[in-house]
């Protein structure tokens, strides 16, 4: 089958983190993507971005849009990630939101550098919330 037909709007990196699963899940469906992803469960998420694990990551993510032609990347991080120390290796919540952040930004720009005119979305899993930043 030809993979401009089978509808596969994204390919999305997320955590291998269980806790988040479910809320990947619904945030995926409520987006109308349930079903329409390639979905990457490395640990860390888009925070592996900045570790030895780069290489592999982009190259997943180059195959999902070489072979299933996935229109955009979604780059998601979450609360308390084991990869980055969990919780505990912040002064406080503001500490480990603008952590969360600037890893996603960092994240992005090194996904656009390597795959350029691609849309990168942003998100943030836990504490209570889902929340989108701002899309590259």
């Amino acid at each position: 089958m030809n993979g401009a037909h089978h509808g596969c709007r994204a390919a999305v990196l997320t955590c291998i983190d269980y806790r988040f699963v479910q809320e990947v899940r619904e945030f995926l469906a409520a987006q109308g993507l349930e079903g329409k992803v390639d979905l990457v469960a490395w640990p860390g998420g888009a925070l592996a971005l900045g570790t030895e694990d780069r290489e592999q990551i982009l190259q997943t993510l180059e195959l999902s849009r070489r072979l299933h032609h996935s229109e955009e990347i979604m780059l998601t991080a979450h609360w308390d990630c084991g990869r980055v120390g969990g919780s505990a290796a912040f002064a406080g919540p503001d500490a480990e939101r603008l952590e969360l952040e600037r890893g996603l930004a960092f994240a992005a720009g090194v996904v656009v550098k390597r795959i350029p005119g691609v849309h990168v979305r942003l998100v943030k899993f836990g504490d209570g919330e889902t929340v989108e930043l701002d899309s590259i």
